[in-house]
């Protein structure tokens, strides 16, 4: 009770209560709804934009909170606005309803996708379940748009107001961007598994644990034949076929690794030192040498063409 009589009190302070507005047009209502929805699908779509291009989880946890402000802002205003007319009610309560499921959205759902992301890198299920999140997260913003555009259709329709379509209207938008991240978040989170894979073999080998190491490539074998199968099953997005081509390869070197290159490693490193030749230190350093030259090449060229991806597909500023 505190914190709402002190908020109540700050309100009257600075003269930003919100005043009951009653509309006597049925057009001038219907203009007054869309002009608030699209006022908070605009901040929606720049805060999914910022997610898409930004790895500053700072910036983007900022973008969140200032969305959420601008939700509470609508969420009020169409409190306090009505028609008395007829739908007028039903339309009220259907856009009180919309947004309300947006402030769901960004205070609860998108703040999970947050805390997922601290640990999505731990593992293959945690990446899953990151990835997950924000699909749901993706559903729910677009289920939400639709329910407002069928609710202000009907309200139009009663009231015979025409309604002109415009080109790319936030609907569509938001459908596209959703289609790019599901289609870049597959592709990486196929990549992913086989990644983590290696990577513990890596630390298997620093650690000269070759019985880590032989159970780190037999997963890594198994594990790339299934990245293999879903990347080929996959084609290009819009023709962009980049990102697609780039894992592929990565996984084809990674492949390659695991039933070659790597068993030099091994066979090295079961063999006792006083035992080795120059041979066997010539062919260690060469995979090594392949590891860092074609292993680096693979992941630089992975990061700019999902880059070139977002950046054709998913605008910065919607």
């Amino acid at each position: 009770m505190k914190h709402t009589l002190l908020a109540l009190l700050y309100l009257c302070a600075t003269g930003t209560i919100m005043r009951a507005q009653q509309f006597e047009h049925p057009v001038e209502y219907n203009n007054f709804l869309i002009e608030k929805q699209n006022a908070v699908m605009q901040a929606n779509l720049d805060y999914f934009s910022k997610l898409v291009h930004s790895n500053s989880a700072r910036k983007i946890e900022k973008r969140r909170l200032e969305v959420l402000a601008n939700i509470n802002t609508a969420l009020q205003s169409f409190q306090k606005a009505s028609y008395k007319g007829s739908g007028g009610e039903e339309m009220q309560k259907e856009a009180f309803m919309v947004i309300t499921r947006y402030k769901q959205l960004f205070e609860v759902d998108l703040l999970e996708v947050v805390k997922l992301s601290d640990h999505c890198e731990d593992s293959y299920q945690a990446m899953e379940l990151y990835y997950a999140a924000q699909d749901a997260a993706e559903q729910k913003l677009k289920d939400a748009a639709g329910q407002f555009d069928a609710a202000q259709q009907k309200f139009a329709e009663i009231h015979n107001i025409k309604i002109i379509e415009t080109e790319g209207k936030n609907t569509d938008k938001i459908e596209r961007a959703s289609k790019v991240s599901k289609y870049q978040r597959k592709i990486y989170l196929s990549y992913f598994r086989i990644s983590k894979d290696n990577g513990r073999l890596m630390k298997a080998l620093e650690a000269k644990d070759v019985s880590a190491m032989q159970k780190e490539i037999t997963a890594l074998q198994q594990d790339v034949m299934v990245t293999l199968s879903e990347l080929k099953a996959m084609t290009a997005f819009e023709g962009e076929d980049g990102y697609r081509q780039a894992a592929l390869e990565a996984a084809k070197y990674l492949d390659g690794m695991a039933n070659n290159d790597y068993k030099v490693l091994i066979a090295f490193h079961e063999k006792p030192e006083k035992s080795r030749v120059q041979k066997d230190v010539d062919a260690y350093n060469a995979v090594i040498g392949k590891m860092n030259k074609e292993g680096n090449r693979h992941i630089n060229n992975m990061n700019t063409t999902q880059q070139k991806l977002l950046e054709k597909m998913v605008a910065r500023k919607f």
